[in-house]
């Protein structure tokens, strides 16, 4: 089941990619439906990979900060 949190996304997505759609048509005339959603779909999932790699990066940073601290707050409290 959906619930209305995901449908209210699942909307928003569906204008987000037909508002990409239509500028695609706009900008190559010769472009089909097809092609116009399969370039929106490969730009759309190429920024969320974009994203998830920024995330896990930025998760990566954070917890390389938090090991620093302990090890820091060890090194202060044992030597």
């Amino acid at each position: 089941n959906i619930t209305p949190e995901e449908e209210e996304f699942m909307r928003m997505a569906a204008k987000m990619i037909s508002s990409k759609v239509e500028d695609y048509k706009k900008k190559f005339a010769k472009l089909s439906d097809q092609d116009a959603l399969s370039v929106t779909s490969l730009i759309f999932v190429t920024q969320l990979i974009k994203e998830r790699r920024n995330n896990e990066a930025g998760d990566f940073e954070q917890r390389i900060s938090e090991l620093n601290s302990s090890l820091d707050e060890y090194i202060k409290t044992n030597l």
